[in-house]
């Protein structure tokens, strides 16, 4: 199973089945706050997650900030030389009025911390851009992740040798 940690607002699990690549990935979805700095669970979201969603909100200009060190964070308590597939969303999307963090800010961010991709305005409350975000988050999971041999092999329905593979494919 894929193990997602979403940094957000609250600290809960939910799984979510996600299609790449004509595969399904069940994913377990943890959100995290960081408000006030790191607290044990995000520690453990870090450790256990296999990428990471970060999202600010676009009306808040602070909720962009606070996710400053956290790829450095991860990086470090994650202590591997492999690629940690991470984008940044932006929160908010349906309310066009107080734009605080605009797209160009979401771009900066995704080359000063060499994170994978960003997703501007989404809105959980409008369902705009929910899925694509887990998308993307997947497909830089996949290609950091599985070798192109083992997700060949699962796709025209071959068994994979449970050695040869780091997460499930359903």
């Amino acid at each position: 199973m894929l193990h997602f940690a979403i940094l957000l607002c609250s600290d809960e699990r939910r799984v979510k089945e996600i299609t790449c690549n004509g595969l399904k990935y069940k994913a377990e979805i943890t959100d995290a706050s960081i408000i006030g700095g790191i607290s044990v669970m995000e520690i453990l979201a870090f450790r256990k997650g296999s990428a990471f969603m970060l999202c600010c909100a676009t009306n808040d200009k602070t909720s962009l900030e606070t996710l400053e060190h956290i790829p450095k964070c991860i990086r470090d308590t994650k202590d591997t030389d492999r690629h940690i597939p991470m984008i940044i969303v932006a929160t908010k999307g349906d309310q066009t009025e107080n734009l605080l963090v605009t797209e160009k800010d979401l771009k900066e961010y995704v080359t000063r911390h060499n994170i994978d991709g960003y997703i501007y305005a989404t809105s959980a409350k409008k369902c705009i851009n929910i899925n694509e975000s887990f998308e993307m988050l997947t497909h830089y999971y996949v290609q950091s992740s599985i070798p192109a041999d083992i997700i060949k092999r699962a796709a025209q329905g071959k068994s994979i040798n449970k050695k040869q593979r780091e997460c499930s494919i359903s």
